[in-house]
């Protein structure tokens, strides 16, 4: 439950945080959660996330720079061969830290957009697409096996969790571990004769 809160605490912060989107048609009266803005056809501007996403999908704005699944496919490839190439070291490699948020975030837009059918192009641009985000989930959940066993290794044997795995680590990543931390603590203090605290 603490951590379930931690996670969509984090991703709140991450869809308030400014994108640069450029308006496609005049808007009067917009609150982006501060004030009202009066947005003209043709200006670029860095609103929240929330908002940003808003006006996007119902046509009033573009993002100054898209992200789609087909260039989050090539970062995360580049991710995971990073993580494979480096598995034996002590500590997962360093990702960006709205890493997970961003492959939710897109991955979520383009399975919105295949279940709407709203992919211009051919069905073989729906079948790419298809085949990206299938690619996507699959190398994500590598780098993540590969980062947790990185992770649990420190959780399991140290009493506490050393500064470069913090430093190393997503947001959520962060939390897993206090939680992890936490329940293994507890569990060595009230079953195992340890005689002192962890």
């Amino acid at each position: 439950m603490k951590l379930e809160l931690a996670i969509d605490l984090e991703m709140e912060k991450f869809m308030e945080e400014k994108v640069k989107v450029m308006i496609l048609k005049e808007l009067v009266d917009v609150f982006n959660g501060e004030e009202l803005l009066r947005l003209g056809k043709g200006m670029e501007i860095d609103l929240p996330r929330w908002l940003a996403e808003e006006l996007v999908a119902r046509g009033y704005a573009k993002y100054s720079r898209e992200e789609d699944i087909v260039k989050l496919s090539k970062e995360i490839s580049k991710y995971k061969f990073l993580e494979n190439k480096h598995k034996d070291d002590p500590y997962p490699v360093q990702l960006p830290k709205n890493f997970y948020k961003m492959v939710k975030l897109i991955g979520e837009k383009a399975e919105e957009l295949i279940r709407r059918g709203e992919f211009e192009g051919n069905m073989n641009d729906i079948f790419s697409i298809m085949n990206k985000l299938m690619k996507v989930k699959n190398d994500v959940e590598e780098i993540a096996e590969i980062r947790l066993l990185k992770m649990m290794k420190y959780v399991v044997s140290s009493k506490e969790v050393p500064v470069e795995l913090r430093e190393r680590c997503t947001p959520e990543e962060i939390h897993l571990v206090n939680e992890l931390k936490y329940m293994i603590d507890v569990w060595y203090e009230k079953v195992l004769l340890t005689g002192e605290e962890r």
